[in-house]
């Protein structure tokens, strides 16, 4: 497994992405069992936020989740398609 790794350096990176997004995934549920909320934050300065945390340079940050008390319902979703329009059963189209 490690010849495996040293020669793809996107699997590796790869991987890595779907370990973190599987853990991120998890964190979430579990705040939602203590009676938190959570979402996961986009539209941030990867470079910046690295910079504040003082993340090394062999690192980088994958994502980032907000967790707390919930003061008011999210706005709706424009554009939200039609549970149909994207639910399969046994086939892809």
């Amino acid at each position: 497994m490690e010849i495996y790794y040293q020669n793809n350096p996107l699997y590796i990176c790869y991987d890595a992405m779907k370990s973190c997004a599987l853990a991120a995934q998890n964190l979430m549920l579990a705040a939602t069992e203590m009676g938190y909320d959570s979402t996961p934050m986009g539209d941030y300065s990867h470079s910046q936020l690295a910079e504040i945390v003082r993340l090394p340079d062999n690192h980088i940050i994958t994502m980032c989740i907000a967790i707390g008390e919930k003061v008011k319902s999210a706005p709706p979703r424009p554009g939200e398609m039609d549970y149909n329009d994207v639910i399969y059963y046994n086939r892809f189209t």
